[in-house]
């Protein structure tokens, strides 16, 4: 089994898993906070999103997520705003719950705990529907 080496960045919340010590080889990086962390994605900007509750992890149902929905989550993992709100498992499909369902920010929340929603574990949703998210970490317009 190849080694395995854990590079910590300052001033991030993300790990990045290389091979024999070369960080050019990544086989997967995550970036998490308290509740939420995206996986899955070819980039620690992106993937499918997966939130932390009941001690369990889980994932997030597709039924009423948009762009506003993804941009508070962006901003609450440190990025400054997304670019792309994933729906129907592009990022492949969870295990475990599927924690939310109907999920409804207005975009202006800091975390996705104070958007509307179904309730915790109140859906009838399938993995297939699993959402992800494709952030930036820069702003992509300059004002002058």
């Amino acid at each position: 089994m190849p080694q395995r080496t854990v590079v910590l960045l300052p001033l991030a919340l993300f790990a990045i898993f290389a091979v024999n010590n070369d960080p050019t080889k990544v086989v997967e990086a995550t970036r998490t906070t308290k509740i939420a962390k995206l996986v899955n994605g070819t980039q620690f900007t992106a993937g499918r999103l997966v939130v932390y509750y009941n001690n369990t992890w889980g994932t997030v149902c597709d039924e009423g997520w948009d762009i506003r929905d993804a941009h508070v989550v962006c901003r609450m993992l440190g990025f400054h705003h997304a670019i792309d709100a994933k729906s129907t498992a592009f990022f492949g499909e969870g295990a475990g719950p599927v924690w939310l369902s109907n999920l409804q920010c207005s975009g202006n929340e800091s975390d996705i705990s104070e958007c509307s929603h179904s309730g915790w574990g109140l859906q009838n949703c399938g993995h297939n529907r699993d959402v992800g998210v494709a952030c930036t970490a820069f702003p992509t317009s300059i004002s002058v």
